[in-house]
């Protein structure tokens, strides 16, 4: 390991293991709120399915995903996006 002969390099070094384990706890927390959330607006579903916001109403207005209503915005159940995806995967 290489020595640190100055305090100000001591104090980076843990500046930047304490932002690593910091990020690394954000991004746990994320994981685990979002296995919980079974709806996903919009803005998630794009990124859930890796797919532009024009794709996904595409696939609404074509009866291959249903939305949900809830308070007049659309929410999409991440079942019904796992389904879609292994779906696809079957070539259906």
């Amino acid at each position: 390991m290489a020595e640190m002969n100055h305090p100000s390099e001591s104090r980076q070094a843990v500046d930047v293991f304490l932002d690593a384990i910091a990020d690394a706890i954000v991004d746990r927390l994320e994981r685990r709120q979002g296995a919980r959330r079974r709806l996903l607006d919009m803005e998630r579903t794009v990124d859930y399915l890796g797919m532009s916001e024009d794709t996904i109403i595409r696939l609404v207005s074509d009866g291959k995903l249903t939305p949900v209503r809830v308070d007049r915005r659309l929410r999409f159940d991440i079942r019904e996006l796992d389904n879609l995806i292994e779906a696809s995967k079957k070539g259906h």
